[in-house]
């Protein structure tokens, strides 16, 4: 498959770390247009590379946790020709929104996106499948979000109490 070059106006563009194999974030930017998400390698002399494509009817669902962390899971469905690259994992601020955009563009197109809501995310990329454990800790401050490598294929992230279980509604 070959990689598409795009000049874009990044204005409404997420910035995101995408993990790969070895568990390493990657600076990105996330696009969501009417039809699909694109994984953008960010901008240099204002030209931007596109280094995945997903159809938004290519989705079948999305992973998050519970808490109030900022990592979902894009996963594709197995009738996709993205099947073999895997799922996407990400890291984004701003998770909410992106989840409630992209369902409802989902929506439009006529197509249902289910959401899957727990606090250890799995995400296969290739054939590996790598782990996402989301726990609360008291001891970090109210609103931090501290992630941990544990294992080649493991991530750990703990959240402060205000983005954990017991957070006041409306303070995720």
């Amino acid at each position: 498959a070959t990689t598409e070059i795009y000049t874009l106006s990044l204005h409404d563009a997420l910035p995101i770390s995408k993990y790969n194999l070895k568990l390493k974030g990657q600076e990105r930017v996330l696009l969501l247009s009417e039809n699909a998400v694109y994984n953008i390698k960010p901008p240099i002399a204002k030209r931007c590379k596109v280094q995945r494509r997903i159809s938004i009817l290519d989705i079948d669902r999305l992973s998050v946790s519970t808490l109030g962390d900022n990592f979902i899971a894009i996963h594709v469905s197995e009738a996709s020709e993205e099947y073999k690259r895997g799922d996407t994992l990400l890291q984004l601020e701003r998770k909410t929104e992106f989840i409630a955009t992209l369902v409802d563009a989902a929506l439009a197109l006529g197509h249902d996106i289910k959401l899957a809501f727990d606090d250890h995310i799995r995400a296969r990329l290739y054939t590996t499948d790598l782990d996402v454990i989301v726990e609360e800790n008291p001891g970090l401050e109210a609103r931090a979000e501290q992630v941990e490598q544990v294992s080649k294929t493991t991530l750990k992230v703990s959240v402060g109490s205000e983005l954990g279980s017991r957070a006041p509604v409306g303070k995720h």
